[in-house]
């Protein structure tokens, strides 16, 4: 809701930032019937990894590449 002023009221705001964390929520819980046997395959090529693993992206991803690399 908007008031005379054209401002947002916080009751507003704070329902917009819970749906959009419920849905950002759900979107995750989502990829767990997805996880199979190739999942554990990747992972475990990577731990036994002895060389580099190379992280690439553009954009969100890029930015997403470049928190794995820091970790």
């Amino acid at each position: 809701m908007t008031n005379k002023n054209n401002e947002i009221d916080d009751k507003t705001i704070r329902h917009w930032g819970e749906q959009a964390l419920r849905e950002e929520a759900q979107a995750i819980l989502d990829q767990i019937p997805l996880m199979d046997e190739n999942f554990e395959k990747a992972v475990d090529m990577m731990f036994h990894c002895q060389g580099k693993i190379i992280v690439t992206g553009v954009g969100k991803s890029g930015h997403v590449g470049a928190k794995i690399a820091a970790t």
